[in-house]
């Protein structure tokens, strides 16, 4: 029997300075209002994805807190290439996409290209994953699981922690465990923000 094979992935804890993981959390409370239903794309429409996706996403701009993120981002990028076995590639742009993950949330096994044409902008090939919430944390569950590329095996759990970026390619399948979280209040929900590193085409 073949050996599984898994995609390779990075994990830097306290990626951004104290104050400014505060700020990021502080952004998302403030602006309830302003977070949806996620959706989800497939065979070409958009829906919403309470059968294969539940959640909520944040729907405004993320203005200097995005691009503070992405600025860090941009300047771990060759430690997170490194380590996840990407070849160095000319960057088209780079999307943030603020979630935020209650009680029963959950994101099942899919990719992060896009197979219908993937972004006008250019190709996703990297993916980021930057987490904030409430500390002592309030809720459980909300890993991330990263299967393999090939092979049964169980997926490599991932704890959602605060201020914790986990980065691997776009194409690794991957999912969102269950959360858990008594009460179900926003404030003490788990918040990622995703990010997508696209590579310019031509």
């Amino acid at each position: 029997m073949a050996k599984a094979l898994f995609p390779k992935y990075a994990v830097l804890d306290e990626f951004l300075p104290p104050e400014v993981a505060q700020g990021w959390l502080d952004f998302a409370l403030a602006r309830r209002d302003q977070f949806e239903p996620t959706t989800v794309i497939r065979a070409g429409s958009t829906s919403e994805g309470h059968a294969y996706r539940r959640s909520l996403r944040y729907c405004g701009s993320l203005g200097e807190a995005g691009a503070v993120l992405e600025q860090a981002l941009r300047a771990a990028l060759p430690e997170l290439l490194a380590a996840t076995g990407l070849a160095p590639f000319p960057i088209a742009t780079v999307e943030l996409d603020l979630t935020a993950h209650g009680d029963g949330a959950y994101f099942r096994q899919h990719t992060d290209t896009l197979a219908y044409g993937d972004s006008p902008a250019g190709d996703r090939l990297l993916t980021a994953v930057y987490y904030v919430h409430v500390r002592p944390a309030a809720f459980t569950g909300g890993d991330l699981l990263l299967h393999p590329y090939r092979g049964n095996d169980e997926p490599i759990a991932l704890e959602a922690r605060h201020n914790r970026l986990v980065s691997f390619p776009s194409i690794a399948p991957h999912e969102v465990a269950p959360v858990s979280l008594p009460g179900d209040r926003f404030e003490d929900m788990r918040f990622a923000v995703n990010c997508w590193v696209l590579r310019a085409r031509g």
